[in-house]
């Protein structure tokens, strides 16, 4: 299996995910855009993200808060694995 070195590892995609969870857990879901969590996540982890490709895996966690949210769940858990999706 060829590895692209612009993917998230498992490893970093599951630390990026206890961020950005928090992230949105002090946001408005409805409101809060894929940018403002990127720079978000940024600063948490103090360096250039921009080469990483990140944008699914922060779909993936806002969509699943989402859901959480109209099913009347706790905003701010932490939703599980990402493979799951």
């Amino acid at each position: 299996m060829l590895i692209d070195s612009f993917l998230v590892p498992p490893e970093v995609e599951a630390a990026y995910a206890t961020i950005i969870d928090s992230i949105l857990a002090a946001s408005d879901l409805n409101t809060i855009s894929e940018k403002r969590i990127r720079k978000g996540l940024q600063q948490a982890v103090e360096y250039d993200i921009t080469p990483q490709k990140v944008g699914k895996v922060i779909s993936k966690l806002k969509y699943r808060a989402w859901l959480t949210s109209m099913a009347g769940g706790h905003q701010g858990a932490h939703y599980g694995s990402l493979r799951q999706v």
